[in-house]
């Protein structure tokens, strides 16, 4: 997975010199391309799982898959990237998510209550994204990260992914191919808490 840097703050006292412009520009413009580098990967996962499940209607897709894995860990990258990190991580983002339907409510409580053994983001996240796979609703919880655009804006910088509305819609396009697939992603446990009011 190519690896990509973090854009430095440009709040700062004074004017910026010339040369610290070019250098920003150039920052903001690794970012971007980033961003297609995201969707390129996303497109390549979904052409590989929509053939393999034509060879095999019958497969289900489980945690140890290897375009499970490679899902899993595209979806990181698009939830750090732009981050605000000082409001915290990016599972504590989701978890601020209001979701419109008592179905994605549950699950995200149900998320919440089983990732409580994790201390890592990515593995909480990872129970968040299992959970909408095994539900068949993962194109419904993409819709509500990305729809509360204050939230968006308070959580990530403006050249982030998830702020991007024309790579969401794309990026939502490709995960309506995948939605209906037979997933069966392991978790910690069954609980089944009661939503949070």
């Amino acid at each position: 997975m190519q690896s990509f840097s973090t854009l430095a703050s440009l709040a700062s006292f004074g004017s910026f010199s010339s040369s610290q412009s070019n250098v920003n520009l150039t920052q903001n413009s690794d970012e971007i391309q980033q961003r297609a580098v995201f969707i390129g990967q996303l497109r390549a996962i979904t052409k590989e799982f929509l053939q393999t499940n034509n060879n095999d209607s019958l497969i289900t897709f489980d945690a140890n898959h290897e375009l499970v894995i490679a899902l899993f860990n595209v979806f990181l990258q698009i939830f750090k990237h732009g981050l605000r990190e000082i409001k915290g991580t990016y599972f504590e983002f989701l978890m601020q998510v209001q979701n419109p339907s008592e179905e994605l409510t549950t699950l995200f409580a149900q998320a919440k209550w089983l990732a409580r053994q994790f201390i890592a983001p990515e593995l909480k996240t990872k129970v968040l994204l299992g959970l909408t796979l095994n539900s068949q609703l993962i194109v419904n919880c993409f819709q509500s990260i990305t729809f509360d655009k204050n939230l968006l804006n308070i959580w990530y910088l403006d050249w982030a992914f998830l702020r991007s509305e024309e790579d969401v819609s794309v990026i939502l396009s490709l995960l309506m191919c995948i939605n209906d697939l037979k997933f069966l992603i392991q978790l910690p446990n069954t609980a089944q808490p009661t939503p949070e009011k």
